[in-house]
Formats: C-alpha cells, sequence, structure tokens
C-alpha cells in the first residue's frame, strides 16, 4: 500500500504550481513589453512616414493664420538659406559657405577615437557634441577605440587637391568617388570621413563591417547618416562610401534612416509640407515634432512663420527655402 501524502506536501505542490505560474506571467509579459518598445523605436519613424495623414488627424497642429496668436513671424535674409544641418551640397548645389563655428577635433575629443591630426576640423556646438557621444557609445559597446576620423571640415583649396590627385590616378571614374572642388560636404562642416587604425599604425579603410556595423546601425541616434551608398548613386552621383558620415540633427536623421531616404530624396519631400499642412515626425522617444518648408522670397528677405511659445530651428536647404523643425507639446 503506497503512503500517504501529507497536507503539507500538499500544501507545498500547490505552492511550487502556483509560483511557476506567476514566473511564467511574469516572463511573457516582460517579452511582450520588450517587443512593444522595440517595436517603437525602430518603426516609429517609418510608421510616421507611410501614415504621415492618419497620424496628423490624431496630433494637435496649432491652426496658421497671420493674425493666430499660436505664431509668431521671423525675417529672415538670403545667406541664411545657405547655413543649417540640412543644407544640401552636392554637385549641383555648391557649399556657399566655409565650416561654422569650427573646432578643432583633438583639442574637443573625448578619448575614445583616433583623429588623424592636429588640423582636423569640424563644427562645434551639437555637431561635436554628438560626435563624442556616437564614439562614446561605441566605445562603450566594442571596446575599441581604433575608429580614426581622418577628415572633417576641408576648404575648396585642399578639396582641389584631393580633385585633381584621384582624376589623376583614376581618370573621369574618379569623379564618382570624389566631389568637385566647391561642391564637397566637407567644406560644410557638417560631415566627416573614418578611417582606422591599427595598434601597428597601419591606417585601413572604413568598411563599417563587423563590430564597426554598429556606428551605421544607430549613428540616426546622434543625427548622422550614412550619406551615400551604390543604391542611390543615380541621385546622389557619388558611390558607395561608408566612411562618409554628415549631420542633419537626430529628427532628420531617424526619419530618412527608417525610410530609406537620402539628403537629395528627403529635401524634395520637405518642399511639399507646409506650416498648414506640417510633416509630424515621431523621435526616437516617441514624441512628435513639425517640419515644414518655406519658400525663399525673391526679394531676398523672407518671412518665416514659427511657433510662439514653442522652440524651432531654422535650416536653410542651400537650394531654395528654409525648414523650421519644432517640438510640439
Amino acid at each position: 500500500m503506497a503512503p500517504r501524502k501529507s497536507a503539507f506536501h500538499k500544501f507545498k505542490k500547490n505552492v511550487d504550481q502556483r509560483d511557476v505560474l506567476i514566473a511564467a506571467g511574469i516572463l511573457v509579459y516582460a517579452a511582450a513589453l520588450m517587443i512593444m518598445i522595440l517595436f517603437a523605436v525602430s518603426a516609429g519613424p517609418q510608421i510616421a512616414a507611410r501614415q504621415t495623414q492618419t497620424v496628423q488627424k490624431n496630433v494637435t497642429v496649432p491652426e496658421y493664420s497671420e493674425e493666430s496668436k499660436a505664431y509668431t513671424t521671423v525675417e529672415i535674409d538670403q545667406n541664411s538659406m545657405y547655413r543649417g544641418p540640412l543644407i544640401l551640397v552636392n554637385n549641383d548645389y555648391q557649399s556657399e559657405v566655409d565650416g561654422i563655428n569650427l573646432v578643432n577635433l583633438m583639442e574637443e575629443s573625448n578619448g575614445t577615437y583616433q583623429v588623424t591630426d592636429y588640423n582636423a576640423q569640424i563644427n562645434g556646438g551639437a555637431v561635436m557634441e554628438n560626435v563624442n557621444a556616437m564614439f562614446g557609445d561605441f566605445y562603450k559597446a566594442a571596446g575599441d577605440n581604433d575608429v580614426m576620423i581622418n577628415s572633417g571640415y576641408r576648404s575648396k583649396e585642399i578639396q582641389q587637391e584631393i580633385y585633381d590627385n584621384t582624376i589623376t590616378a583614376q581618370g573621369e571614374e574618379g569623379a564618382s568617388w570624389v566631389s568637385k572642388p566647391g561642391f564637397s560636404e566637407h567644406q560644410t562642416g557638417y560631415a566627416f570621413d573614418l578611417s582606422l587604425l591599427t595598434d601597428d599604425g597601419i591606417i585601413e579603410e572604413f568598411t563599417g563591417e563587423d563590430k564597426y556595423a554598429w556606428i551605421a546601425e544607430n549613428c540616426a541616434r546622434y543625427g548622422f547618416v550614412v550619406r551615400y551608398n551604390d543604391s542611390k548613386k543615380d541621385i546622389t552621383g557619388i558611390s558607395n562610401e561608408p566612411w562618409h558620415f554628415r549631420y542633419v540633427g537626430q529628427i532628420h536623421a531617424a526619419y530618412m534612416t527608417q525610410n530609406n531616404l537620402c539628403l537629395e530624396e528627403y529635401i524634395d519631400l520637405l518642399r511639399s509640407y507646409t506650416v498648414d499642412e506640417p510633416l509630424i515626425i515621431k523621435d526616437l522617444f516617441l514624441k512628435n515634432h513639425m517640419v515644414y518648408f518655406v519658400k525663399a522670397d525673391e526679394s531676398g528677405k523672407t518671412k518665416v512663420p514659427v511657433p510662439s511659445e514653442q522652440d524651432y530651428e531654422i535650416s536653410g536647404n542651400n537650394v531654395d527655402g528654409y525648414i523650421v523643425t519644432c517640438k510640439m507639446n
């Protein structure tokens, strides 16, 4: 005859089963929550792109009119059209600036990446801050600081030397690898190129592969985009350059990356959005931002409507107008 189980054993069995069920429930909830967070971070800007009209119906956009207290007007001169993180510089539109508030990379570096020499410069402020932030986080993720910024700001004269040497070495085909003097993003101070510095002091090409893929996958969080790839060569005029990064700002970098847009395509897209019907972009934290285009006035002075009680930024596009970006309440 089998021994009878005591009341204690029955109680313990019930408790064990209940603990297992509770633990399983917690794991399922945690997994579901993690999936929701990852989906929101990766797909937020993309959903906003595909369903712009739907998003706008669910977002309160201040109604614009000349009498509206929600907006005020600022007057901008023609020179401002050639300044800002969204200026388009390519073989059709030359850079009208020679860097903006340039700083020395070696002096400003946080030590988590290498700098080619003491002459390397880049725009200060948000650009420099995000360079340090991005490579600081890459160092934490990969444990390596062998990434080297080998070129930042370049003057028109230096670009001329590079262009001439490239054409001499590679013929006309070299034009697809290097911008014409005066038409290089490097002249704006918003772009930089990467390479790798080995322990032996050898400089190698940056391909963005293996652990270095982290940089391209995460650069939008810091306001950067990989400017040139082969799929957009017919638009940009430049072949694949996984080493070339351009600062456009976090909001715009997220939207461009999630929707696979090069800067030329993004500038064209923004022309269809006005202060009356702006583009609504969710950032990586699912906060709404309003973006719209204002065409430059032929008089040389343009009145740009901006929110009265919200922070905003105005960038020229270096072509025909201004792009306003503001965080919504």
